[in-house]
């Protein structure tokens, strides 16, 4: 959550640099459990480098503000990396000011960076704080990475000034909202950075008011989140799931096909029943006649009638009967070649006339079988 973010280590020390006051972040953060621990050390000692913290209050003293990165430990000798913004301040009657400190522990972040666990190297979140009107007066150092501007060159400038030109107006209004509210509610808004020499960047901004103990509006804090990855996420999504649609398109085209093919296949075989029905039944006559040579008129009777009507049968009658002698119902005969149900029984009809059946109860199936394959 960003409010995560905003609840930062705090500490303020005096012109030597000694401790004066220190918030429960704070505390929390360098291992301490009360402020007494804390109150008229010097900060120098916190850091790993005092050399380098030493030249950061330096520059705090000539120009009022440093931003950057200090290697830092907790008395439990655990190493931190921490960005810090140092700021001076001066109270009424007093000639030297105080140093206002603000850290943030991004040891996770750099620990995830290096392992290669972000899209890139551009990709993780950037802070930022403004004044009342929306002029930063701190920049996060991972800014450098996601905008391509040093935070130092950021400072003094509004936050507009690095928003797209569509997105302006829209900012200057959030800024605005968050100013007449006075409360610590946020606000979101989809825009493009305008990056420095890297490609512009759709980002989602979280904005939310300062407040200070009074209740009295002392800014803006934000985090900048990088959401172009996810929108190269989607539109990739989408086009896979217009290629499966496709495919998907593509693929029933191929059954239908099928389906012809196979419809075809058994138009073929019907026709060719009469071809192969006709000279097995005159192979079986010759037989007849050579083997029973008397009974030949007898033999005539019983098979050459049902050949002599086969030949008046129509193509369409020929395959309804090479499906009844497979056993196939009429409505699976009327499935099977794209025909009505009535259309198939008119055609068993027929056939039974030209068979000479006029009994209704006689088997169609039966009285086939018998004609075409009686031993």
């Amino acid at each position: 959550m960003i409010f995560d973010y905003f609840h930062n280590p705090v500490v303020i020390s005096d012109w030597a640099g000694k401790i004066v006051y220190a918030n429960h972040a704070f505390l929390t953060l360098w291992g301490y459990s009360r402020i007494e621990q804390v109150i008229g050390i010097s900060v120098l000692n916190l850091w790993k480098d005092k050399s380098n913290a030493q030249q950061a209050y330096d520059r705090v003293k000539q120009q009022g503000t440093w931003q950057g990165l200090l290697g830092a430990f907790t008395n439990a000798d655990r190493e931190l990396a921490i960005d810090a913004t140092l700021s001076l301040f001066y109270r009424k009657g007093h000639k030297r000011g105080y140093f206002l400190s603000s850290f943030q522990d991004i040891t996770e972040m750099l620990n995830l960076r290096s392992r290669n666990i972000f899209l890139s190297s551009h990709s993780f979140d950037w802070f930022f704080e403004c004044d009342t009107k929306g002029y930063f007066r701190y920049v996060s150092q991972s800014a450098i990475a996601f905008t391509g501007y040093h935070p130092a060159t950021l400072i003094g400038k509004h936050i507009a000034s690095i928003i797209h030109q569509q997105s302006r107006k829209e900012i200057s209004l959030l800024i605005q909202k968050l100013k007449e509210q006075q409360s610590s509610g946020h606000e979101e808004i989809e825009v493009v950075i305008e990056t420095q020499q890297i490609p512009q960047r759709e980002t989602l901004i979280r904005f939310a008011a300062q407040i200070d103990i009074m209740g009295v509006y002392k800014g803006i804090r934000g985090i900048c989140k990088d959401v172009s990855v996810y929108k190269k996420f989607e539109h990739d999504l989408k086009e896979k799931e217009q290629k499966i649609d496709e495919l998907n398109t593509a693929l029933q085209v191929v059954l239908e096909k099928q389906q012809e093919f196979i419809h075809k296949k058994q138009l073929d075989l019907s026709t060719a029943l009469y071809s192969n029905l006709t000279p097995n039944r005159e192979i079986k006559n010759e037989s007849i006649d050579s083997t029973w040579g008397g009974k030949n008129a007898i033999a005539e009777i019983q098979t050459a009638s049902p050949l002599a009507l086969l030949k008046q049968f129509t193509h369409r009658e020929i395959q309804i009967i090479d499906f009844i002698l497979k056993g196939k119902t009429s409505k699976e005969i009327a499935s099977t070649l794209s025909l009505t149900l009535r259309t198939v029984q008119f055609h068993r009809e027929r056939i039974r006339e030209k068979l000479g059946i006029k009994n209704r109860k006689e088997n169609l199936r039966e009285r086939l079988l018998e004609l075409f394959y009686q031993d």
